[in-house]
């Protein structure tokens, strides 16, 4: 999941049996008709109702209920507002009856065959710490199986026809429109790098370049160095596995100015 992380184990216990979701807008003129009627007794408790709702659903998929997880006004810091959210989730579980369920397993995402991501971002010059969200991501492989087969020279693939792995990489909490990238460009090379008597290995470099989907700037651009590990049997030229990384620094407008911080992805093939 991308965006803001609230953490307590003994809310999240409780609220195993429940799926949290939520919308947000510029108002809330702007929700969509499909999940209107899911609101339809919900009447706002202020004067100037939030943009952003939290809606409570059973593992049925019955709608239990829709609250506000913002406090009025604008507080100054972002653990505020995860307080005032945590005092409503807590209350939510009391009204429901339900209590600590045990310690919840850990279920990352996953793939049949493919790929998975993990995105992680160091906490930017100024701005909210909700771009620290660690992210996971899997991806299948259908077509790059072909697009990376083995090779016994050097060869270059343009970064578009790798973007549904590249295009993984940005970060949670972007509130731009889509909130992902919109173009890629730029190439990398796919080179042989030896062999241990029972797999080949090939490295794939490159340092293409993402646009962010952001309307009210100039479509603004970052760049990451990608570097990733390839095995190959000895009677096939299709990889096995992959082991990478992509490393690079996020940059946004802001104002007059500019927010950065550093992100870092590993990407891991499943389910080797």
């Amino acid at each position: 999941m991308r965006g803001h992380s609230l953490s307590s184990p003994e809310v999240l216990r409780a609220l195993a049996p429940y799926v949290v979701t939520h919308w947000n807008g510029g108002e809330l003129g702007e929700m969509p008709e499909e999940i209107r009627p899911i609101c339809s007794n919900w009447k706002p408790t202020r004067r100037e109702p939030s943009p952003l709702l939290f809606f409570v659903f059973d593992a049925k998929g019955t709608f239990i209920k829709a609250f506000e997880p913002m406090p009025e006004g604008r507080p100054d810091h972002v653990d505020q507002w995860a307080g005032y959210l945590l005092e409503r989730l807590q209350s939510l579980a009391k009204t429901l009856g339900l209590k600590d369920g045990g310690e919840p397993a850990l279920r990352l995402p996953d793939v049949k065959e493919g790929i998975r991501i993990f995105i992680k971002s160091t906490r930017p010059n100024h701005g909210a710490a909700n771009y620290k969200v660690p992210i996971c991501e899997v991806v299948s492989v259908e077509e790059e199986r072909a697009l990376l087969k083995y090779s016994e020279t050097t060869r270059t693939i343009d970064a578009v026809r790798l973007g549904r792995w590249l295009n993984e990489y940005y970060p949670a909490a972007i509130m731009d429109a889509t909130g992902k990238p919109i173009g890629l460009s730029g190439s990398l090379t796919l080179s042989p790098a030896g062999s241990d008597g029972k797999k080949r290995y090939a490295i794939l470099r490159g340092e293409p370049e993402w646009t962010m989907d952001d309307p009210r700037h100039t479509h603004y651009r970052y760049r990451g160095t990608v570097e990733i590990v390839l095995a190959y049997p000895p009677e096939s030229s299709e990889f096995v596995w992959v082991r990478g990384a992509i490393r690079g620094s996020f940059s946004k407008p802001m104002g007059r100015g500019a927010f950065k911080f550093e992100m870092t992805a590993a990407i891991e093939s499943r389910p080797e």
